[in-house]
């Protein structure tokens, strides 16, 4: 990482940086990416991450925004793509069932999955970043899911959402909000049958996406689970 940024990070942070680096064989850059200013829950902007079997750039909205608990949000994204293996999801282009809008699907569906563990990683880091989060769960409740005009789609992303919210912050000022949307959609018990699926496969991204796709109703098909090799620059993917 470029020392302009590295050098503003906290010595933690740093060294989490540095191991990363250290274990992938390759630099993490840095890039301005104008079209992250004004978004996220503050609207501050957001920061993100590319990753390919050729490492990994950060993406921040401007030179002047390079918070600590953003930073190690995508560092966490990084390292269990890159150093622990873990696939992330990719579409399956020879699925009968392919579209043009099955890969925003798919990343929207797999950021959602890693949140479930990484999120909670980085609240024990950063515990000022559950404000944070509480924030963003809050217009997930309050105004994204009411908006969904599909019923099937508005009950997948209703279930992740509750993942998130009982897993990560089940102390949320927003819980009775979203008990009362449940029971207006008719999804309690589907809510309680999914954390049930779930929550003991979190340790395994292989196991917790084919109970997510049994449970959201969603052909297995349509997704590949992705490999990245940063150390060997290779990529494989396999059938869910």
């Amino acid at each position: 990482m470029q020392h302009t940024f590295l050098d503003r990070l906290s010595p933690d942070v740093q060294k989490l940086v540095k191991y990363i680096e250290g274990a992938i064989g390759t630099e993490i850059d840095v890039s301005i990416d104008s079209s992250r200013v004004g978004r996220g829950p503050d609207g501050s902007g957001i920061l993100a991450c590319k990753i390919s079997e050729r490492g990994a750039m950060l993406l921040v909205p401007m030179h002047d925004y390079f918070p600590d608990g953003g930073v190690v949000h995508e560092m966490l994204h990084v390292r269990r793509i890159l150093v622990d293996g873990v696939p992330r999801l990719s579409e399956n282009p020879d699925s009968p069932r392919w579209n043009c809008s099955i890969g925003a699907t798919l990343t929207n569906l797999d950021n959602a999955l890693e949140h479930l563990v990484i999120v909670p990683e980085e609240i024990r880091l950063r515990p000022e970043r559950a404000d944070w989060w509480a924030s963003v769960i809050e217009t997930t409740w309050l105004t994204k899911l009411p908006a969904i005009p599909d019923p099937e789609d508005q009950r997948r992303w209703a279930l992740m959402s509750v993942a998130f919210l009982s897993l990560v912050l089940p102390s949320s000022a927003v819980v009775g909000n979203a008990e009362a949307l449940l029971e207006k959609l008719d999804l309690r018990n589907d809510a309680l049958q999914f954390l049930a699926a779930v929550t003991p496969k979190l340790m395994s991204k292989e196991e917790l996406t084919r109970a997510c796709f049994e449970e959201l109703r969603l052909p297995t098909d349509i997704a590949l689970f992705e490999y990245l090799d940063c150390q060997h620059r290779e990529r494989r993917e396999a059938p869910l």
